[in-house]
């Protein structure tokens, strides 16, 4: 994360999705780098060896890919819904947690799409590993920045549901 010039002022919104999305296109670079040298790879491999491709299995990496995806995703969700209950309390989340929330998701679909690729790549295979890295790639594309939380408030027209009130602690 970039540090901030004057440590002790509080982050300002503006500032805040300008980290967010530098660092959200910095992860989305490294993931779509990733999957394309994992493509490039396994496709020369399995036309270098022809009908051979897809013998080698190393069952771990699969095994480790699909315990990685059923921790760590819902993990990082839930971690990012716990940072934004301040949006449901308060009206709306202040920078700092919006980064933190943020960061803590695009991490997670990050780390989890290249041990997805790393599996792919030492199983030699295309799938199922690689099919196990799109959703991924899709929620870490789809929640790109966009700071609403920071700048509106929660609508009042949802006072009397009961469901967020609950989450509101009232």
């Amino acid at each position: 994360m970039i540090p901030s010039p004057n440590a002790d002022a509080p982050m300002s919104a503006s500032a805040a999705l300008r980290r967010a999305m530098l660092t959200w296109f910095v992860l989305v670079m490294i993931v779509a780098c990733a999957l394309s040298l994992t493509l490039v790879q396994l496709t020369a491999a399995s036309t270098a060896s022809g009908a051979e491709a897809g013998t080698q299995h190393v069952d771990g990496w699969f095994v480790l890919s699909m315990i990685m995806l059923g921790l760590l995703t819902p993990a990082c969700i839930v971690s990012h819904w716990m940072l934004f209950r301040h949006y449901w309390k308060d009206g709306i989340v202040q920078p700092h947690g919006y980064l933190k929330a943020s960061v803590v998701l695009w991490t997670g679909l990050s780390v989890a799409c290249i041990v997805v690729c790393i599996g792919a790549v030492m199983r030699n295979v295309f799938m199922p590993d690689l099919l196990l890295a799109v959703p991924e790639f899709a929620l870490l594309v789809l929640s790109w920045p966009n700071g609403w939380a920071m700048t509106h408030p929660v609508p009042r027209e949802f006072e009397d549901d009961q469901e967020i009130l609950h989450l509101q602690g009232v």
